[in-house]
């Protein structure tokens, strides 16, 4: 029993190492970084003519976890109203069904907002084999991301299959408007 659990133990190392060579994490966070900042530069132009009668925007850094990149300290913004504050809260880039998501969130709930590659929308396919997940003999090249072009998109509908809307100002103004109480 001991044998088999070390040749386990020694065959997971092993993809690991694989995995870790396969992609550059320190390089996908650089890339995820400045998408959130781009993302941030978007909001405060679309706000800007707001600024500073009904609103005013301030950004600190929060800590965020994911587990092949580890801790990492990402911006966050603040939309300060009167009263009341909405937040864009980065949640990752090691999603399901995107390239990264941040959240905005006010007292009235949550919208997610997902990066993805320019055209394409969110799904995740599963392929079964005989023996369960089938396993390809070829090991996927991973995207350069930096040649990328991307979108930031919006669900617009719960259930299947969900429609989306890219990120405009727009369709910002009217998701700040779903998550500010009335």
């Amino acid at each position: 029993m001991a044998e088999t659990l070390e040749n386990f133990l020694r065959e997971k190392k092993r993809k690991d190492d694989q995995l870790k060579q396969a992609v550059d994490w320190e390089t996908r966070k650089t890339w995820w970084l400045g998408k959130i900042n781009h993302l941030y530069n978007d909001v405060k132009e679309w706000l800007a003519p707001l600024v500073p009668e009904d609103l005013y925007i301030e950004e600190d850094t929060i800590e965020v976890y994911e587990e092949r990149l580890g801790s990492y300290e990402a911006p966050q913004l603040k939309i300060n109203l009167h009263t009341e504050v909405v937040k864009l809260i980065p949640i990752g880039t090691i999603i399901i069904g995107g390239l990264g998501r941040v959240d905005l969130i006010g007292d009235e709930g949550s919208v997610m907002i997902i990066l993805e590659q320019k055209g394409h929308r969110p799904q995740i396919r599963v392929y079964m084999g005989e023996e369960g997940i089938l396993k390809s003999k070829k090991q996927p090249k991973p995207p350069n991301y930096n040649q990328m072009d991307t979108e930031w998109i919006l669900p617009t509908e719960k259930g299947r299959p969900r429609k989306y809307r890219v990120l405009t100002r727009e369709v910002f103004y009217n998701a700040l408007m779903k998550v500010i109480s009335k």
